[in-house]
């Protein structure tokens, strides 16, 4: 556990009192090729891969991160916006947290996009870690319990695939991490 809070020590003094903005993607590795590189979108609530234009709703749209590192010590929230260049029809969602499900023991609990003045959110991850590229989920309560291995698995429209936040225990299931532009 001491190895932990030095790993995320050493890594909260390379976050600079910056705000980064941009495009979310996701990263598989060499056995999860399919999901490689693929845009995140969101109809604001549910996080999805993949096509967005499939699911043919306004409410649909890639989305922008916005993560402020400025005034945590290495973590902070992932807001999420809307992507509406060229997008005729505007969604109606904005400034959402990126969340996931506190684990429970229960697979298949989906990553969501929060409405932050929703109330309580203590059942959910909102917090996140960069390093490099990559984002990990961690803790609220500030126990240095990070994770970094979110799954996809393909939905019932073709070139959309649904976000979890734990292994659904699926033979279609990927993982991959949620990755960004250079951050640290």
């Amino acid at each position: 556990m001491k190895a932990t809070y030095t790993l995320i020590a050493a890594l909260a003094s390379f976050a600079s009192a910056q705000v980064y903005t941009g495009p979310l993607y996701v990263y598989g590795d060499s056995t999860t090729t399919e999901v490689n590189n693929l845009q995140v979108f969101s109809n604001g609530e549910t996080i999805y891969l993949g096509d967005y234009k499939a699911l043919n709703n306004p409410e649909y749209a890639p989305v922008t991160y916005s993560l402020d590192l400025s005034n945590n010590v290495g973590t902070a929230r992932i807001y999420l916006n809307p992507n509406t260049t060229g997008l005729s029809q505007k969604p109606t969602w904005s400034n959402r947290i990126l969340a996931e499900p506190n684990y429970t023991g229960a697979s298949g609990l989906k990553v969501v996009a929060l409405d932050p003045n929703a109330g309580d959110l203590a059942d959910y991850r909102t917090k996140w870690l960069a390093y490099g590229t990559a984002l990990f989920s961690g803790a609220d309560n500030g126990d240095a319990s990070y994770s970094g291995r979110e799954y996809a698995e393909k939905s019932a429209v073709s070139g959309v695939w649904d976000v979890y936040a734990y292994w659904i225990g699926s033979a279609d299931n990927h993982h991959f991490n949620f990755r960004t532009k250079q951050i640290v």
